[in-house]
């Protein structure tokens, strides 16, 4: 298994704004470089913000018209880092799939409140829209998703049109939506901040179920069976509105899955391997049941890539976008 899960990945990105001496490059093999630190935000204005708003970028070799999938941490809008294992370690593996993966930060509760962190991760979107040809990507094949927290942020992205309104564009922009154990309704940080009871559910104009649209762009929720109930019921109260568009999709894995929060970590023994969670449904492979999308996928004790289905998900669906 460990020799399936090789060093970390990366990429590039430098932007006209940026000084190209002021990123890190690191080389990985022949075939995947990382640019680090990349500033997303130009128009910062304290050093807080100059700091948290910065991606990574994970490039494969020799792209064009590549897709790319934008990625925002967890951690309760209160911690996390785009650099953690998980997400060198899924970046490493997207990059050598031939897909632009990228791993931002974004500024965090008590420094900042709502509706800062979702306005730093559509800042990145718009970002990376504009310069992602730049490294071989195709701008009107970006994905945007991510873990807890960052699951909340690119459904906000996804679905309220006022984010990336201010860089004059819309979530028609945005190829696709994949949270992952996100919580649909409004955000318990957000609810704790507006002084809401922290068990009391509320959907308000902070919550991606408010926003719900016939034009959303393709949404895909993921959630293992184990996982806490109230993200669970989230995703389905979501799931429920969106599928109105039919671009919905619940993928909830059945028989023995583990919480996601446990093992979406590639350097144990498996991330995608115990939770058994694929990353997107291909357009042409629709199981249906009950409003819920199923599918069970066989236990990966080795190696990621072993009879996997991150190869139907990726290079039916995304590959050919």
């Amino acid at each position: 298994m460990r020799s399936s899960i090789r060093t970390y990945l990366l990429l590039l990105v430098a932007c006209g704004v940026l000084q190209l001496a002021a990123l890190e490059t690191v080389l990985v093999g022949a075939e995947i470089r990382i640019v680090r630190d990349v500033a997303y935000r130009p128009d910062a204005e304290t050093d807080y913000e100059r700091t948290r708003c910065k991606l990574d970028l994970y490039l494969p070799a020799e792209t064009k018209d590549a897709p790319s999938i934008l990625w925002f941490h967890g951690g309760s809008l209160r911690f996390g880092d785009k650099g953690g294992a998980i997400e060198q370690g899924i970046g490493k593996h997207f990059a050598e799939e031939g897909i632009i993966f990228i791993s931002a930060n974004y500024r965090l509760h008590p420094q900042v409140s709502y509706p800062a962190y979702v306005e730093d991760a559509a800042a990145a979107f718009a970002f990376l829209h504009g310069t992602i040809e730049t490294y071989g990507g195709s701008p009107r094949r970006i994905f945007i998703s991510g873990h807890s927290a960052g699951g909340y942020l690119v459904a906000m992205v996804g679905l309220d049109p006022q984010f990336l309104a201010k860089s004059k564009l819309s979530p028609s922009d945005i190829a696709g939506v994949i949270p992952v154990t996100g919580q649909m309704l409004t955000h318990s940080t957000v609810r704790k901040e507006q002084e809401i009871p922290e068990t009391r559910p509320v959907i308000d104009a902070a919550s991606p179920c408010w926003h719900v649209r016939r034009d959303a762009p393709p949404f895909l929720n993921l959630a293992g069976s184990e996982d806490f109930g109230f993200e669970v019921i989230h995703d389905l109260k979501l799931g429920k509105k969106v599928r109105i568009n039919n671009s919905f999709n619940f993928f909830q894995t059945r028989n023995n899955s583990s919480n996601i929060d446990d093992n979406l970590n590639v350097n144990t023994s498996g991330w995608m391997g115990k939770s058994r969670i694929t990353w997107f449904m291909p357009k042409d492979y629709q199981l249906q049941a009950s409003g819920r999308y199923r599918a069970s996928m066989q236990t990966l004790q080795g190696s990621m890539r072993n009879n996997y289905t991150i190869d139907l998900v990726l290079k039916k669906n995304i590959l050919k976008n």
